[in-house]
């Protein structure tokens, strides 16, 4: 995973695969 698919994950709350 890289850091800016968990910072979008994180704004939305969801996992963005």
């Amino acid at each position: 995973l890289s850091k800016s698919h968990i910072l979008v994950s994180g704004i939305t709350g969801t996992i963005v695969e």
